[in-house]
Parts: structure tokens; sequence; C-alpha cells
């Protein structure tokens, strides 16, 4: 809770201070480096909260921490590494619906991101591969949060084909 209050103040040295001492107990190690990446990530040095989240395998990556690992990466103009990683992760969550589910939405949208910054046959392929995955996500999904979620990917994608009209149909639904 301590560290909490310090990160959500900014006050980054005693937030730090705090974590260093989770660093060498083994059951905090992996939290301590998020909170670490977090911090970094919040200074905008986004290779330094890579390097953190890098002493946390890949395999005990949480899902915030995923996420996070994603967003240093695209930040660093690293999309396919991003992609990389949320499809390995979204391998691992088979078991586990909601954070595969998750995790597939993550993985549609790095893919919706790389489709806008690449050439017209590589933007087909992206969004062929993020309307695949937001079907798949999006299938699963009962609750509002996530079919809004789908509609809104859904619409960005048909706006980077040049579709507006399929776009604003989507964004007409009652949430």
């Amino acid at each position: 809770g301590l560290i909490k209050c310090h990160f959500m103040q900014g006050d980054w040295s005693e937030c730090q201070h705090a974590i260093g001492e989770l660093l060498d107990i083994q059951l905090t190690k992996n939290k301590a480096f998020e909170w670490l990446a977090c911090i970094a990530f919040e200074e905008n040095n986004y290779e330094r909260a890579e390097q953190w989240l890098n002493n946390i395998k890949v395999s005990e990556l949480t899902l915030q921490a995923t996420r996070l690992k994603t967003l240093t990466l695209q930040m660093q103009e690293r999309i396919e590494d991003a992609i990389a990683l949320l499809e390995r992760k979204r391998q691992s969550a088979l078991s586990v619906r909601e954070h595969r589910d998750e995790l597939t939405f993550e993985l549609a949208d790095c893919h919706i991101k790389y489709a806008a910054l690449a050439n017209a046959d590589k933007r087909k392929e992206n969004l062929y591969k993020a309307r695949c995955l937001i079907g798949n996500a999006g299938r699963h999904a009962g609750d509002r949060q996530a079919h809004q979620r789908r509609d809104y990917m859904l619409s960005l994608a048909n706006v980077l084909e040049g579709d507006i009209s399929r776009a604003k149909r989507l964004l007409e639904s009652e949430w």
C-alpha cells in the first residue's frame, strides 16, 4: 500500500527505495520488478522499463506485466516483438479463458497498430489477423464491455481499410 501511495504521488525515489527492499524476498521479487518497470515507464524510460521486466520469466509475467511489457515494446517501435510476446502468453493461457480473451484482444490491438504503420500489403495481412483475433475473443465474451471493445476495434480496422460506413454501423450499437 505504501509503495502504491508513493507511486500515485509521483514520489519515485521513495517508491524505488521501498521496492528495493522487496527485491531480496523471492515471494515479492517479480512484483518489485513490475513496479520498477512502472516507474521507468512513467518517466518515459521505456528501455529501462523493458530491462526491469526482462528479469521476470515470460511464463511468470502477470496479465498487467504482460500489458506493460507490450506497451514498452510498442513505445520503442518494436511492435513485432510485442506481437510475439502476446502470442506466447496467449498460447500459455489457453486454460484460463478470461486471460486468453484479454490477451487475444491485446494481440489484435497490436496487429491494428502495426497495420496503421504498414504498407498496403502488410496492412491487409495485419487487419485480417486482427479481425480473426477479435472474432475469436469476442465470440466468448459475454459482458457489455467486451462487446463494446470488439465493436470499437472492428470499427478502427474498417476505418483503416477505408470502409467508413461499416465503421459507423458498428458504432451505432446501443453501447
